[in-house]
């Protein structure tokens, strides 16, 4: 499906349709599918406004590969960051940090895919990052979700 962008909405938000400015044809896939691929060349500056963008934003790590299906790997630790290695064996290599905020905080997770293939987005309703599918040159797909966490109720008599 072709849609209308607005060039500047289109640089900030990737993907989103805005029909009340038609500057841009882009491609507009449908909720639930990833938004955008981004090219190769684009990698390490994403990533650092990936980074800015979402860092302690609660998630969920899942794998997805045809040997093991899917495998959800973590839930609800905060993002602390995605690096891009592009030296070495293993090129492009990506780490993602989840957990540890503080020195109290023990719980962390570090997952790397070696030799990616693509990265896509997936953006939501609220026009942020929805989830992150970063896929390997043998097809297995690292799904980082964004998760909302549940309001606590306020404390009764306080």
């Amino acid at each position: 499906m072709l849609g209308k962008v607005c060039l500047p909405e289109f640089l900030f938000f990737r993907a989103k349709s805005f029909p009340d400015c038609p500057v841009l044809d882009v491609k507009v896939k449908k909720e639930g599918e990833m938004n955008e691929v981004i090219e190769r060349k684009e990698w390490d500056t994403f990533i650092k406004e990936f980074n800015r963008r979402n860092k302690l934003r609660s998630t969920r790590l899942e794998v997805v590969s045809g040997e093991i299906g899917a495998q959800e790997e973590e839930e609800l630790l905060p993002l602390g960051g995605i690096s891009l290695e592009t030296k070495g064996a293993d090129t492009a290599r990506i780490e993602v940090s989840l957990g540890g905020e503080t020195a109290i905080e023990q719980r962390h997770l570090t997952h790397v895919v070696g030799r990616v293939g693509s990265i896509m987005t997936k953006m939501g309703a609220d026009l942020r990052e929805e989830a992150l599918l970063i896929e390997d040159e043998d097809g297995t797909k690292t799904i980082l979700h964004f998760e909302t966490l549940p309001e606590l109720e306020p404390a009764v008599g306080a």
